[in-house]
């Protein structure tokens, strides 16, 4: 072999090589930040047709929600956990509405003592607005005892897809991280003032009990926090897979 011929060889070896490390590089970074081995295929197959979905951050600014066991807002990781959550759902070609990105309440500007509802009105004004969208409610839940644990989801009376909704992201979340967790999706009352009025396919998702110390702590962990995200992603996509 001529050292022209050697030159040519070695140089296409190595773009070869380069081009293979970006591949290969890039398919372990999906396979890391998607945590299961089955979401990227069956993501990628229904992010061909674009899809709406809000994102509701619950509570913000003056409004903190419950306070864990070790003190952290719920404000705070339900901001965490949408935010990695819209991450996923722009990531699978899904157009994502947040209705907030930062810690503020959608009420600050209301005189006082109207500040809540508010809030909540400019929440079901932002579905309104976009009623082919699914709606998806991130918040934690709190109760008197410790032993209570594990993810509770509300849905909302007036789409006969929510509860179907529901049911899907339960299972899918209980089958990845919560297998011994045996509650019931529940319809929304008028307490829940947001999918008590509203017509998208709507759900409210309280993602665990912030006093239940061990609990608290895993909702606190940001690893933690990506595979409940990546889990409630496989689900959006699944729902809209067999049945949006």
């Amino acid at each position: 072999m001529s050292g022209k011929t050697q030159k040519r060889f070695l140089s296409e070896f190595i773009i070869f090589t380069a081009i293979f490390a970006i591949i290969a590089g890039f398919l372990g970074y999906m396979g890391y930040i998607i945590g299961k081995g089955d979401f990227a295929t069956t993501a990628s197959a229904e992010a061909k047709d674009i899809k709406q979905i809000i994102i509701d951050a619950g509570h913000g600014g003056v409004d903190g929600g419950a306070t864990g066991i070790n003190g952290r807002l719920e404000k705070e990781l339900n901001l965490e956990i949408s935010q990695k959550l819209s991450a996923y759902m722009k990531l699978f070609g899904f157009d994502v509405i947040m209705t907030r990105t930062d810690d503020i309440s959608l009420g600050e500007d209301a005189p006082k003592g109207k500040k809540k509802m508010t809030d909540l009105v400019k929440r079901l004004e932002c579905a309104n607005n976009n009623p082919d969208a699914l709606f998806l409610s991130i918040h934690m839940n709190k109760f008197p005892q410790e032993v209570c644990k594990g993810l509770q989801i509300w849905y909302s009376p007036g789409n006969d897809m929510s509860k179907r909704f529901a049911d899907i992201v339960k299972n899918t979340v209980v089958t990845d991280l919560q297998n011994d967790n045996t509650r019931d999706c529940k319809k929304a009352g008028s307490a829940i003032y947001l999918l008590d009025r509203m017509k998208n396919t709507s759900i409210l998702v309280e993602c665990g009990f912030i006093s239940n110390k061990d609990e608290c702590a895993m909702l606190c962990d940001n690893a933690y926090q990506q595979k409940l995200a990546a889990s409630i992603s496989d689900a959006v996509i699944d729902f809209k897979k067999n049945v949006g």
